[in-house]
C-alpha cells in the first residue's frame, strides 16, 4: 500500500490495523508532520508502516512546501508564482517518483495507492505511469479545483489521465459510489480502478 500525503497518518494507522500484513509505505515529506508520523508508529507499534520523507512528483528534484500555521493537513507544494500567507512555515523538501521509488526498493507487488497532495496530484502520477501500468493498483484520490488550479491544472485532466492509461473512475460520496466520465466538483473523492 502507498499512502501518498500521508500526513500525520491516519489512513496508514487504518490501513497498519485493518491488513497487518501489508507493508504501508507512507509518504511525507513536511518535516512538522513526518515527525509526527513517526511518533504515531512508535506509539502504537506499526511495524507495517515505513515512513519516506520523500515528496512524489513527476523528476527528481528539489521543492518548497508550504505548511499552513493554523491548518497543517493542507501542506502543499509552493513556488514562487502560488501566493502564500507570511505566518505560514516553508520548507524545502526532497522529490522523487513512485516509478524511481519502487524501483530502487525491488518492490514487486502494489494492491493500492491512496493518494491525497492538495492539487499536486497530476504531477505524482506523471511519476507514476510504469507502476500504474504494471501493477495496476486500485487508486483512492482526493481532487478539489480549489487545490488544482494554483498548479494551472483541471481536475478533469486527472481522470483523463486515467483514463487513457484504460482505468475505470468512480466518484464517492457517503456510501455512493458512481462510474463517471466527468469530474463532479461537489464529489472530491474518486477511485481509479
Amino acid at each position: 500500500i502507498i499512502d501518498i500525503g500521508a500526513n500525520y497518518g491516519p489512513y496508514s494507522f487504518f490501513f497498519s490495523k485493518l491488513y497487518p500484513k501489508a507493508r504501508i509505505f507512507a509518504f511525507e515529506p513536511a518535516t512538522s508532520s513526518y515527525d509526527i508520523l513517526n511518533k504515531i508508529i512508535k506509539r502504537f507499534d506499526l511495524d507495517n508502516v515505513v515512513p519516506v520523507k520523500r515528496g512524489l512528483g513527476e523528476k527528481e528534484e528539489e521543492k518548497e512546501i508550504t505548511t499552513p500555521l493554523h491548518y497543517t493537513i493542507l501542506a502543499y507544494i509552493s513556488d514562487k508564482k502560488i501566493k502564500k500567507n507570511k505566518e505560514d512555515n516553508s520548507e524545502e523538501v526532497k522529490v522523487t517518483t513512485l516509478d524511481s521509488f519502487i524501483k530502487r526498493n525491488k518492490i514487486q507487488k502494489i494492491d493500492f495507492i491512496k493518494c491525497d497532495v492538495e492539487g499536486f496530484e497530476l504531477s505524482v502520477f506523471q511519476g507514476a505511469k510504469k507502476t500504474l501500468k504494471k501493477f495496476r493498483p486500485l487508486v483512492f484520490v482526493e481532487i478539489e479545483e480549489r487545490h488544482t488550479k494554483k498548479y494551472g491544472i483541471n481536475p478533469q485532466q486527472i481522470l483523463d489521465f486515467f483514463k487513457k492509461l484504460g482505468y475505470k473512475s468512480y466518484s464517492i460520496k457517503k456510501d455512493e459510489i458512481e462510474k463517471i466520465d466527468k469530474i463532479i466538483p461537489e464529489k472530491p473523492l474518486y477511485i481509479f480502478s
